[in-house]
């Protein structure tokens, strides 16, 4: 009978340290995994920062703004408002600049992979 006891208690911890070692081992892994996802995040922030810093138009001045916002997962997104009177050609060939820079320059922030996205919008002629 001890001997029985024993076993069924060796049994009741193992299983306990096995299921309680799964447990804790999810854990570890998944906060690791939110820590690069954020850390990763973070340096999309910062890139869209610097080019929004460096590249960004106003529409007083230029008749269009472009803006830069990071848009997780692992995005930036260039928003353009225009006047209908904006030079279009001008607005083509500086967006399609931004995005070559933002993918030349994503290495210096340890960004990887970052996709571009585009929104444009256009406003009713100003007085």
């Amino acid at each position: 009978m001890p001997s029985s006891r024993r076993k069924k208690r060796f049994m009741r911890t193992f299983w306990t340290l096995l299921i309680l070692g799964s447990v804790v081992g999810a854990v570890v892994f998944l906060s690791n995994f939110q820590t690069e996802t954020s850390e990763s995040e973070e340096n999309i922030n910062k890139l869209a920062l610097h080019m929004e810093q460096l590249y960004r138009r106003e529409l007083e001045k230029d008749r269009f703004s472009m803006h830069y916002i990071p848009k997780p997962p692992a995005t930036i997104l260039i928003t353009i408002q225009s006047y209908p009177d904006a030079n279009r050609q001008l607005i083509l060939t500086l967006t399609q600049s931004a995005r070559e820079i933002i993918q030349r320059t994503s290495h210096t922030f340890n960004v990887e992979t970052v996709n571009v996205e585009t929104h444009t919008e256009e406003l009713p002629p100003s007085h």
